[in-house]
């Protein structure tokens, strides 16, 4: 079904970022090139732009994007673009085909972080990253409930300056993305972050737990997740040019201990089973012998 565009921006009208269970698309739609918000689309009701909690220093609503949206469509995150030109984290709740509540994010001293970037399939925990030099956080990425609630942080690669949580399992407890600004830091990649695992590259995890990266020479962006967590999708450079992957993660290995200085591997159910085993102190991978 097509409808008239909101705007155009050239021959521009919108840009698709995330899609609900119900068929709805949301994401970025024009007024003109200088005027773009959240918008939602349905078959039902056409495109509507979605109301933004900031404003320009005109009065006018603060341009926004959504990034990506709950299974049930009624949350999503993105960012609105402070006067500066930073995007600045926001979310929208009650997100339906009259309109949305919008809302920003911000740290324990009411400082702006940079954009929301993912969400969990039921719309309960957000994440996203801080900006370049947001000490004493530089370098981390954040996670919140949208409920409300202060910001966790989580670190990323050592050194690095930003790490992006692109995607989130059902409930949040299983995070991927990427760490590290591949323009300055030395060290950047894929990461997979659970409570108790927390966070690690990912390609380094694939072959702990005896997997092949199939001639890739790293996942690097991975950007999707089952709402189980057991799978995750991505792309990564190849000799053919850009590669999309998918990787399952239904069992891993960890390292138990059975009394005595006496260990054994173990396979697991990933991420439940596994991350259980974490907190009663047994290690990720297999035993080394």
């Amino acid at each position: 079904m097509q409808t008239t565009p909101l705007g155009t921006c050239g021959t521009d009208t919108n840009s698709s970022e995330a899609v609900a269970n119900d068929g709805s698309v949301l994401g970025l739609a024009y007024h003109t090139c200088t005027d773009s918000h959240a918008f939602r689309w349905s078959p039902s009701t056409g495109s509507i732009f979605l109301p933004s909690a900031t404003t320009k220093p005109d009065g006018s609503p603060a341009n926004s994007r959504i990034n990506q949206v709950s299974a049930d469509g009624t949350t999503a995150v993105g960012f609105e673009v402070a006067s500066w030109g930073g995007w600045n984290a926001g979310f929208w709740t009650g997100v339906s085909s009259s309109g949305a509540t919008p809302h920003t994010v911000t740290d324990i001293n009411g400082d702006s972080v940079y954009q929301a970037l993912a969400i969990s399939g039921d719309g309960s925990m957000m994440a996203g990253g801080v900006y370049e030099g947001q000490y004493p956080y530089d370098g981390s990425g954040w996670r919140r409930p949208t409920a409300g609630g202060n910001l966790e942080y989580f670190p990323g690669f050592p050194g690095v300056s930003i790490t992006k949580p692109f995607a989130l399992n059902q409930d949040g407890t299983v995070m991927v993305g990427f760490s590290g600004d591949p323009n300055w830091d030395w060290t950047v990649g894929p990461f997979l972050w659970t409570q108790q695992l927390g966070t690690v590259n990912l390609d380094d995890f694939v072959k702990l737990m005896g997997g092949d990266l199939l001639g890739l020479s790293t996942l690097n962006t991975p950007n999707s997740m089952s709402a189980d967590g057991t799978t995750i999708g991505g792309y990564s450079g190849g000799l053919l040019g850009y590669t999309g992957w998918v990787l399952q993660i239904k069992k891993a290995y960890v390292c138990h201990a059975v009394g005595s200085g006496q260990y054994q591997t173990l396979s697991v159910g990933f991420p439940g089973g596994f991350d259980q085993h974490l907190a009663n102190g047994d290690t990720a991978g297999p035993c080394q012998q």
